[in-house]
């Protein structure tokens, strides 16, 4: 059938995707449709979990349809796939002639990206936008970065939503699992797709039940003694204390001295 198909889930604090589900959408990708959807979503959870189910992010790249909607859910965060933007970014390169100054763009947005919170996200930001705006060569990018990644679709930082995925790389895999597995990357007949539907969200059920939803980060056994490490090596001098747990290290973009 030539529907689209929704699959939606939610990841734990391992970053693991958990499948909740799949709607097949009757007409476009529109932000009515999502609407809809986002309404629908927290009856049927509530419902099913008994109790009151609030969505308070939603990750996924940089679907119009999915912004216009998110005034259904007044007090969540519209994320944005980190993987995207870079791919985004890459494609807009060419707004950049010199390589060598694209490169060094890039690498400030990469080093944005790791911004913990929303205060340092923003003030960064700025100054890398002031930075730009010096070199007339960036102009045209920098229109083009600050409109889209800091106004439009600006929640694609570390900080802005601590201990969760910074991408949707989980939901991608399981959709590629979906046509490798279940469809044969074959467009199905209706009747035959709400069979395999059925047996793949049964089959989601089980594995779910073998893997439990964590609710709490699991350290691998030998982060404590790498973390150790790394701060020997680290310029203590070059360590700024921001709030009492926060600390950020000056000039971490360079490489650690062995």
């Amino acid at each position: 059938n030539e529907l689209p198909l929704l699959v939606f889930g939610t990841s734990d604090f391992n970053r693991r995707f958990y499948p909740m589900g799949v709607c097949l959408i009757s007409s476009d990708e529109s932000s009515e449709t999502f609407k809809i959807f986002f309404r629908g979503i927290q009856v049927w959870t509530s419902i099913i979990n008994n109790q009151a189910y609030t969505i308070s992010h939603v990750m996924r790249d940089g679907a119009a349809g999915i912004t216009g909607a998110m005034c259904e859910l007044p007090l969540a965060r519209r994320l944005m796939c980190w993987a995207h933007v870079v791919r985004k970014v890459r494609a807009h390169g060419t707004l950049i002639k010199n390589k060598d100054k694209f490169l060094l763009v890039e690498q400030d947005i990469m080093q944005l990206q790791l911004s913990f919170s929303d205060q340092i996200f923003v003030t960064a930001a700025n100054l890398m936008i002031n930075k730009w705006k010096l070199d007339k060569d960036l102009e045209k990018f920098t229109d083009y970065f600050e409109q889209q990644w800091l106004t439009v679709l600006s929640f694609w930082y570390e900080g802005a939503c601590i201990l969760t995925p910074s991408t949707n790389n989980g939901l991608e895999s399981l959709n590629g699992r979906i046509k490798q597995h279940y469809t044969m990357r074959h467009k199905l007949p209706l009747s035959a797709f709400l069979q395999t539907a059925e047996r793949m969200v049964k089959d989601w059920s089980i594995q779910n039940e073998q893997t439990p939803f964590a609710t709490h980060i699991t350290y691998k056994d030998d982060l404590n003694l790498e973390a150790v490490e790394c701060v020997k090596k680290v310029d203590k001098t070059q360590i700024l204390q921001l709030t009492t747990l926060n600390f950020v290290q000056r000039n971490f973009h360079q490489k650690i001295k062995k």
